[in-house]
């Protein structure tokens, strides 16, 4: 007998390996990148487009990821949207963060670059003399005012040629019928910084991210001013490449860049994102996306999914292999139910994450689609939250956060999807569905949430503000369903509304608000 199970236990040792070995992955502390204590110091060499360089947003990314990595420098290079992507084309860099979409998808097809991830968006604004932003000039559609500046021929500076800015701009004067060639209309040659002082001295018009001018506000007002902007059309999206590391022999660099991508999408990563414009200018500069990013959504399921598929059969195996080792394998089982739960739900509420919430989104899509009944999402933002943690700290922040969740589920059929996205942003599947109901319910919680959140030192309030997209009225695939939530929660919150239904034209031609920078 015990040469028997001594037998069984040698042909199986490469099962225990394997069970131990997951367990340690498992298990390890996210995005740290495993390098030998006793190496070298290693170098990630990343290329960054100007615009996203000069607010100073992504060296706090890499002073964040390098006091987790202490054997990681990163080291960062700028240039034009277009002229760091063909840079990365000479090799030696691992990461590229850039704004032109054609270029990045031909550097993705060339086979420069493994991975592109969509990681942020802010705005460009269109800018000129203080005296013009109280005009009639400026209440007309943003391709309208596109077109009355042709029209009345201003003096209008561009960057150069290799600049996304410029191509951006190429784009809305092609839409807008207008061709960019009258006496005034100059190409600098030069980066959007120097640009903008350009035209502060000269009082001409000029086109640029918000982050740039914000960067230069000083050297910049009052001459030169904000006098278009907050438009969907104006939307400055960012992307992460890594480079292909095989193509230049130089796989290290692939690694290296890959660990700092896992950073840039995590919570972490995409929270410093959210708040960096408020902390450094007292403006929401950037808007965090790597959620609407598809590819970035289906590798996450992917590998819950194949986790989960792993862990079942070993525990199957093992339960079948090992009867003798029972009370070991009804260990690692409970285990593997616990981090498949962790996989797909928030360690704070229990609610369903992304994960789960976009798997449940695209088996919403499929019965839909065979049934023709609509479904709702809900995109959910709190009000006020920050400043209570703030000012009463993370544990009352974390209770506010318990308190919200248990309001919704109260709220909600048990058909229906409640999760928690991550910080303060919340989301709802509603099965079978219209807009009225929707809108029905999103007052329903925008009224729950009035009601104080009493804990044990004081009692707190937060409010919300929601935006509704209706399949397949506003959407019929998750990208698209989500970034019109999304677009409407914006508005919701802008307009101080409580609750916005997408509607297209509302979102293309949204008013130029009165805040200034």
């Amino acid at each position: 007998m015990q040469a028997l199970l001594y037998t069984l236990f040698k042909k199986q040792l490469p099962v225990i390996s394997g069970v131990i070995t997951l367990l340690a992955f498992l298990t390890a502390p996210p995005f740290v990148y495993a390098a030998n204590p006793d190496s070298q110091i290693q170098t990630l060499k990343v290329l960054v487009a100007n615009t996203a360089a000069q607010s100073g947003l992504i060296d706090t990314l890499a002073r964040a990821f390098e006091a987790l990595n202490p054997s990681i420098r990163i080291e960062i290079n700028t240039g034009g949207a277009v002229a760091v992507i063909d840079k990365a084309r000479q090799g030696g860099v691992g990461l590229v963060i850039t704004h032109h979409a054609a270029s990045e998808i031909l550097f993705m097809d060339e086979g420069y670059g493994v991975v592109r991830t969509l990681l942020m968006y802010n705005q460009f604004a269109l800018f000129g003399p203080p005296g013009m932003m109280q005009a009639p000039f400026w209440s007309g559609s943003l391709l309208d005012v596109l077109r009355k500046l042709a029209r009345d021929e201003v003096p209008f500076m561009v960057p150069g040629v290799s600049s996304g800015t410029q191509m951006k701009l190429a784009e809305l004067w092609s839409l807008a019928g207008v061709k960019s060639n009258w006496p005034g209309y100059e190409i600098t040659g030069s980066s959007s910084e120097a640009t903008l002082r350009q035209a502060a001295i000269f009082g001409a018009y000029a086109f640029a991210d918000i982050a740039t001018y914000l960067a230069n506000r000083e050297n910049l007002s009052p001459k030169l001013v904000p006098i278009y902007r907050d438009h969907s059309a104006l939307r400055n999206y960012y992307s992460v490449i890594v480079v292909n590391g095989a193509r230049f022999s130089h796989e290290t660099q692939q690694v290296l860049a890959e660990a700092f991508l896992d950073f840039l999408v995590s919570y972490r990563g995409q929270s410093i994102i959210k708040t960096f414009g408020e902390d450094e200018f007292d403006f929401p500069l950037y808007t965090p996306a790597a959620h609407l990013d598809p590819g970035l959504q289906s590798r996450q399921i992917r590998i819950a999914l194949e986790m989960k598929k792993q862990n079942l059969e070993l525990m199957t195996g093992l339960a079948i292999l090992f009867g003798i080792f029972s009370l070991m394998a009804s260990w690692l089982f409970i285990r593997s139910r616990k981090i498949q739960h962790q996989v797909l739900h928030d360690s704070l509420t229990g609610l369903p994450n992304r994960v789960l919430l976009s798997d449940r989104l695209e088996q919403s899509i499929r019965l839909a689609a065979r049934t023709n009944h609509p479904f709702a999402l809900l995109m959910i933002d709190l009000n006020g939250f920050k400043a209570i943690n703030d000012t009463y700290g993370h544990h009352a922040g974390d209770e506010v956060l318990v308190c919200v969740a248990q309001r919704l589920m109260h709220i909600l059929r048990k058909s229906d999807t409640v999760a928690r996205l991550g910080g303060d942003e919340f989301a709802v599947l509603l099965t079978d569905a219209g807009a009225a109901y929707a809108n029905q319910l999103a007052q329903k919680i925008i009224f729950s949430m009035k009601k104080a959140v009493e804990l044990s030192e004081c009692r707190l309030y937060v409010g919300a503000s929601i935006g509704i997209s209706v399949y397949p009225q506003h959407g019929d695939d998750i990208h698209t369903l989500v970034k019109h939530a999304d677009a409407a929660m914006y508005v919701a919150k802008r307009g101080n509304s409580g609750v916005a239904t997408y509607s297209g034209v509302e979102i293309l031609h949204q008013p130029v608000g009165d805040r200034r920078i």
